[in-house]
């Protein structure tokens, strides 16, 4: 004689759904507060990378800044410099001398052999003085962009640098000269700056070769983003929520201090970092 097996009844089934759900409930209140920790640390941990090696690249960026060449404009959003690839010092008693009588077309210069890069220009003490009448006439300027004082390379040995006719307005008291890229200055800039949905909306752009390379460089620094058929544009930092240039020339003329200031906003997480860099002026 077969029996009938039992079964769950509806009522046990619902029971037993109600135990697994208070479980769970619990379980998940347990999970959820660590897990939304490591998630916030990681967020945090993030944006903090983020916004130093923005920063640490800026700084390497700023140290190698032609002396002089550093301006800010456009509400302190911007910040333009000359880089320099390399320099030295021209000879002064024997040899292939600098002449700064007339224009002059090569020198000889003293210590390691420069590598002989394409597209470079010599600059010779720059002061950051512009002139007052332009270059033909004295007093003629010494700053890199306007170009008094710049010459564009032709070729480089071991000894001797070769350029373009020029009559440089000043001697060096170190007697010494700088290579820059004849593409011009570079801008730092921030842009779109604030936040949105608990996200920083600006971003932290570097423009390159928006200079016509002879010529005049511009008088001032940029209030907007530079222009140009062949200019670059590289993303440094996005979610920038605070950004912002300063620059202190220094009680004397051979120093000066950028002050950087970058914020990082991600979901209504905010890291913001201040750097100073030291900057050489001595020309």
């Amino acid at each position: 004689m077969m029996t009938k097996g039992k079964g769950f009844t509806l009522l046990e089934l619902v029971v037993v759904m109600v135990i697994i759900g208070v479980l769970a409930t619990v379980a998940a209140q347990f999970i959820a507060g660590p897990t939304q920790a490591y998630l916030a640390v990681a967020r945090r941990a993030q944006i903090s990378d983020i916004a130093d090696v923005s920063i640490r690249r800026l700084a390497r960026e700023l140290r190698l800044a032609l002396p002089n060449s550093v301006r800010v404009g456009g509400a302190n959003r911007f910040l333009e410099f000359i880089p320099t690839v390399n320099g030295g010092r021209y000879r002064t008693e024997s040899g292939d001398l600098l002449d700064f009588t007339q224009a002059d077309t090569s020198f000889d210069y003293l210590g390691p052999s420069l590598a002989a890069g394409s597209g470079q220009s010599v600059v010779v003490f720059n002061t950051g003085q512009r002139s007052t009448s332009g270059c033909a006439l004295a007093p003629s300027g010494a700053d890199a962009y306007e170009g008094c004082n710049r010459s564009a390379v032709t070729s480089i040995t071991s000894s001797t640098v070769t350029m373009a006719a020029r009559k440089f307005p000043f001697d060096s008291p170190g007697h010494r000269f700088h290579l820059v890229p004849a593409s011009g200055p570079v801008t730092l800039a921030c842009e779109n700056i604030g936040t949105s949905n608990g996200d920083g909306s600006g971003t932290l752009r570097i423009y390159s070769n928006y200079a016509t390379g002879s010529g005049d460089w511009g008088a001032s620094a940029p209030a907007t983003a530079p222009t140009g058929t062949n200019r670059s544009s590289n993303v440094l930092a996005d979610n920038v929520s605070a950004c912002s240039f300063s620059y202190l020339p220094g009680v004397t003329a051979s120093n000066g201090i950028v002050t950087l200031r970058l914020a990082i906003t991600r979901g209504n997480e905010t890291v913001t970092l201040h750097h100073q860099v030291h900057i050489d002026n001595v020309p």
